[in-house]
């Protein structure tokens, strides 16, 4: 008898739970109602809704299954943080004129919602507001909203436009994954962007940084794999690391002038990368900064460039052309290839006529490199610059001072040097003067023939008249014959057969 009285008791209060209208209090001068046969919540009165935390709930917290819709008055100033949370059954939203933000996680989870209004007042949304409301397609009136919170919209995965022209701030993640985003426009007021604002946004296919952007994050449109068109602001001063990591799709970019630095993993694994102009006043390029960017066959390095990471350029190889006209570079920090390798394909290395230094190691492993000229500004050449090469052909400028350690490979067979003095160091570059014909100034001659390494070359000649390179030098020498001998690079010279490498043979 008792099991039948509490039954009764237990299905007598569903009853009433769903006739009945249930109300409190949710902030200083607001009420709340909810009746629970037409699924609305209605806020009455003025001011601004409480926060409520996980360890503090809303007063409808109980009842949130049963909220479809919301009725908000004008005078509501703000919607407290949680207020909403997880209202996996609320479907729509329209937020009165005198609603001036919403608070963080305000929203978040709501899986059915499927637009929100804003009005004319609206300021910011708080961090989380929206994040996994995975249904919500339609944002009315988004024009008013001053500021956006991090992970905001993060994971809207429907969400397709939004108007942004009076945002002035995105934080991090704000829109990270909304995988369906297609239409935005940054606005020119826009002064932050933090990092991975739109991690992943796969259907972005355009963007322009407007030039205020004084703040943009690290990574924040890493991921968007289908984007193809990016626009950096003219103002910028240092490219967040990992800002394009992973764009595949993106096809040229152009670092403006105002840029100083390129971070870590900036434009890394953008495979189909094919046009890079680096602004003038670069200094510095950070770790795997184009790392295996394939379509990439060409690249300038500007003059102010003072380092680059032995990483920067790892395993971009299908360079074919360098130009490098980097005045100043570090040696220290060439220690180890950064174009690729002993796998590069570069096959065209040109200085410009204002490099004074060519660093230590700069052109180390590139094995299909075959001749090289630097430029009459050069005055030292880094150890290893050139080592791992098959230079077959140098030319050097006149004003060479200092050769570094083993700075070139022992193929080179054609030295020409302008410098009327003889470089210090050159008994340790690489060169093997038993298989190299050197030429130098007609007045030097004498000179280099009493030097000591240069007096080691057999063949010591003067730079013809009619030329001032190394292209044109007359291969025809009475002393020195080449030939290739199943498919190899031989030296005759004076009776003995040298093979490229130097090494006498039979």
């Amino acid at each position: 008898m008792k099991k039948i009285f509490s039954l009764i008791v237990l299905l007598a209060s569903i009853l009433v739970v769903n006739a009945a209208v249930v109300e409190g209090e949710c902030g200083t001068g607001l009420t709340w109602s909810l009746d629970t046969q037409d699924s609305t919540l209605t806020i009455s009165g003025a001011g601004a809704m409480d926060d409520y935390y996980s360890y503090k709930k809303s007063p409808w917290d109980y009842y949130y299954s049963y909220i479809a819709y919301l009725s908000l008055p004008e005078g509501l100033t703000k919607i407290g943080s949680r207020a909403f949370f997880a209202c996996r059954n609320l479907k729509s939203v329209s937020f009165p004129n005198s609603l001036v933000s919403i608070g963080s996680e305000s929203f978040k989870g709501c899986s059915k919602l499927t637009s929100v209004s804003f009005g004319t007042s609206f300021g910011s949304i708080g961090s989380h507001a929206f994040d996994k409301c995975v249904e919500l397609v339609n944002l009315t009136n988004s024009n008013y909203i001053k500021g956006i919170g991090s992970y905001a919209f993060s994971e809207c995965t429907k969400l397709t436009t939004i108007d942004m022209s009076g945002v002035t701030g995105i934080a991090d993640y704000a829109f990270n994954k909304c995988t369906s985003l297609t239409g935005i426009e940054l606005p020119d007021g826009l002064i932050n962007i933090g990092s991975n604002a739109f991690y992943e946004c796969t259907g972005l296919t355009s963007i322009v940084i407007p030039n205020n952007v004084t703040n943009l994050g690290s990574a924040a449109f890493a991921m968007c794999t289908n984007l193809t068109s990016a626009t950096l602001p003219n103002t910028i001063l240092d490219v967040p690391e990992a800002l394009f990591t992973s764009c595949r799709s993106l096809i040229s970019i152009v670092i403006p002038n105002s840029a100083r630095s390129i971070g870590s993993n900036a434009f890394a694994g953008c495979s189909d990368l094919a046009d890079v102009t680096l602004g003038e006043n670069i200094l510095y390029l950070y770790d795997y900064a184009f790392y295996n960017c394939k379509n990439l066959t060409s690249i300038v390095i500007p003059e102010k460039v003072y380092s680059i990471s032995s990483t920067a350029f790892k395993d971009c190889k299908n360079i074919v052309s360098i130009t490098w006209n980097a005045k100043h570079a570090a040696n220290a920090q060439y220690t180890y290839p950064q174009f690729g390798g002993d796998k590069t394909a570069v096959t065209s290395f040109i200085f410009g006529d204002k490099v004074e230094h060519v660093p230590g190691s700069l052109c180390y492993g590139m094995s299909q490199l075959h001749s090289i000229s630097i430029p009459d500004s050069v005055t030292s050449i880094g150890d290893y610059a050139f080592s791992g090469t098959h230079l077959y052909t140098v030319s050097i400028g006149s004003s060479i001072a200092t050769l570094g350690s083993s700075c070139f490979p022992n193929t080179v067979t054609q030295l020409t040097v302008k410098a009327v003095d003889p470089a210090s160091g050159g008994i340790g570059c690489g060169i093997n003067p038993a298989i190299c014909t050197l030429y130098v100034p007609q007045e030097s001659v004498e000179v280099y023939s009493n030097t000591l390494w240069w007096e080691d070359f057999f063949d010591i000649q003067p730079i013809p008249n009619s030329g001032t390179g190394i292209d044109d030098v007359s291969q025809d020498n009475s002393k020195v014959i080449k030939f290739v001998r199943d498919g190899k690079l031989l030296i005759e010279r004076d009776g003995f057969v040298f093979n490229a490498l130097g090494i006498p043979i039979r």
